[in-house]
């Protein structure tokens, strides 16, 4: 399904949706394809009829109205402009992996162990950031090596990240 006319292709957006203890919020990526398709990335229960049950990471094909998400209110989307496209695999790569094997078997164990989707959400954008920053640093080094022995100028990088 296509996703709300507001969503730009190509981009990564969190969505957040109320909870039903005061101030709490469910966190979740929305990635939006080149061709306008949507699908969700989360970690939240693995059987939506056992919210107190186990969790895990989960995708599916979003196909939300611009304000709404099955029976929920959409609170926002907030895009992430350090999204790049190319990044698809390793964004899939890093939401998969990260709190792998962490996980305990019910809701409120997790919650001991501050294992909660706003927590999973954060460690995905700091893993994606630390490797885009070390990947471009690298890659900067590298110029500027090359730089210092053939005698040429040295550009620094600045990014949006």
């Amino acid at each position: 399904m296509s996703s709300p006319a507001f969503f730009s292709p190509s981009s990564l957006y969190i969505c957040t949706t109320p909870l039903p203890s005061e101030g709490k919020f469910h966190w979740a990526f929305v990635l939006i394809d080149d061709k306008g398709e949507a699908t969700s990335h989360q970690w939240t229960a693995l059987d939506p009829r056992d919210i107190k049950g186990e969790e895990g990471y989960v995708t599916e094909t979003y196909s939300a109205s611009a304000t709404s998400r099955g029976q929920g209110v959409i609170l926002g989307y907030f895009k992430i402009r350090a999204y790049h496209p190319k990044h698809v695999l390793r964004f899939h790569d890093v939401c998969a992996a990260t709190f792998r094997g962490m996980g305990y078997p019910t809701v409120d164990e997790n919650r001991k162990n501050e294992i909660t989707c706003r927590t999973w959400v954060t460690k995905v954008l700091r893993e994606t950031i630390e490797t885009a920053v070390t990947k471009r640093s690298t890659e900067a080094s590298n110029e500027y090596a090359s730089c210092f022995l053939w005698g040429r100028k040295f550009e620094m990088v600045v990014e949006e990240i």
